[in-house]
């Protein structure tokens, strides 16, 4: 695959995450957070299915044990996401969540010994300095959500860097289908024990969920892992970071969230420091 073709899918995947901000902020009126996180992910791993089931007599114990560690993440990663934004607004949640482009480029020094180059680091500076103007709370506050989102952004650095790593000479469907059905288990146990059940969602709550199913955690889920096996991660980190300017955008758009001028500079800023970033020399190797 060419770097243009892995890019094109690292972007499409932010895009759709940015609307699932606003359609889990809205579906959060009539489901509880856990019982929303597994008929999502239960869904994405039946389409998933679909897609892999003539490979499945493929598998390795190699690609179970890499699925199984990134659904726990994954699970973490939603999980402190969702939850976050009970006590917080969608745009809010998506920008302390991309606070994951200052973290991933540290993970990676500290688990690979490869330091960032001064462009990502600028680039990462640049990104915590938007999602500061974004995310801050007058006097410089947090409260719960942003706290939780804040955790959800450090599960997501680590899950990239782990990515980039496991995809490597294996099969990226299998892995992630094996990464849904993990994430499933564990969010039906936290619902199960934590929440009651309900099927009453209405016409608009169903279409919320086969959206975050299919779209937010299938399609943009293969994108990301496809994309990472091309593009380094930390670099990637930072293409994902478009994902906190589309969840503002959303949120005022489907959620009529308030926009302050500090968001604008904000989202400027992220999208100054994916550029910057993005000038710094890639190891990584395509094919065509």
């Amino acid at each position: 695959m060419s770097r243009w073709k892995a890019e094109g899918l690292l972007f499409l995947a932010p895009l759709i995450w940015g609307a699932s901000f606003a359609v889990t902020k809205g579906s959060l009126d009539t489901i509880g957070p856990n019982w929303l996180l597994a008929f999502r992910f239960a869904l994405a791993a039946l389409f998933l299915t679909v897609l892999v089931r003539k490979n499945i007599h493929t598998m390795n114990r190699r690609v179970l044990w890499a699925g199984v560690v990134l659904g726990v993440l994954l699970y973490l990663i939603q999980w402190f996401q969702t939850v976050g934004m009970l006590y917080t607004t969608a745009g809010r949640s998506a920008f302390l969540t991309a606070t994951y482009v200052v973290m991933t480029p540290f993970v990676v020094w500290a688990v690979f010994r490869k330091r960032p180059t001064a462009l990502q680091f600028l680039g990462g500076v640049l990104s915590l300095f938007g999602v500061g103007l974004i995310a801050l709370n007058e006097g410089l506050g947090m409260g719960r959500g942003e706290i939780l989102s804040l955790l959800s952004g450090a599960a997501c650095a680590v899950s990239y860097v782990v990515t980039e790593r496991a995809a490597e000479g294996c099969d990226v469907m299998l892995l992630t289908w094996i990464q849904m059905i993990v994430c499933t288990v564990l969010n039906t146990v936290a619902a199960l024990c934590t929440e009651p059940f309900t099927l009453q969602l209405g016409i608009s709550g169903w279409l919320a969920v086969v959206f975050l199913g299919v779209a937010a955690s299938g399609i943009s889920v293969v994108c990301q892992n496809v994309g990472l096996k091309y593009i380094d991660s930390s670099h990637a980190s930072l293409v994902f970071a478009t994902e906190a300017v589309f969840g503002v955008v959303f949120g005022v758009l489907l959620l009529r969230e308030r926009l302050e001028m500090r968001m604008l500079i904000g989202s400027a800023i992220v999208l100054a420091a994916i550029i910057i970033s993005s000038r710094s020399p890639q190891p990584k190797t395509t094919e065509n």
